[in-house]
């Protein structure tokens, strides 16, 4: 029993050390072809706000990097503006709006900067 063991013991470190010296389960780390792999391409990023739901409330976080004019519209169902704010000057936009004490219906929040508008349509009950 013992020798079989041995032999079994013997066996299996053999197999592992022949796979262990394979071309097939090595790796091999070339410096070089990791940096001819990566490329670096130059674009222009897109911020876009944040919009957040919970429960009947609203957040809405816009990182404004140029300090533009940055403008908040809040609408109801009917297109009637319940809210319009501008915000100049800064460059972390945090809003916080409580709809519990709101109509129940459909509202949508747009935000406009310079360049482009983003809009969150959201149900209040």
């Amino acid at each position: 029993m013992k020798t079989i063991l041995k032999l079994t013991t013997v066996l299996v470190f053999t197999v592992t050390a022949s796979f262990a010296n394979s071309s097939e389960t090595s790796l091999k780390f070339n410096k070089e072809s990791l940096i001819d792999s990566v490329s670096i391409t130059k674009g222009d990023e897109v911020l876009k706000p944040y919009f957040r739901v919970a429960k009947e409330k609203l957040f809405v976080n816009f990182l404004n990097l140029d300090k533009s004019k940055v403008v908040i519209k809040i609408y109801d169902e009917e297109y009637r503006v319940v809210f319009s704010e501008t915000v100049t000057e800064e460059m972390i936009i945090e809003k916080a709006f409580n709809f519990e004490s709101a109509y129940a219906g459909n509202y949508r929040v747009v935000v406009s900067d310079t360049s482009k508008s983003y809009s969150e349509n959201f149900v209040v009950d």
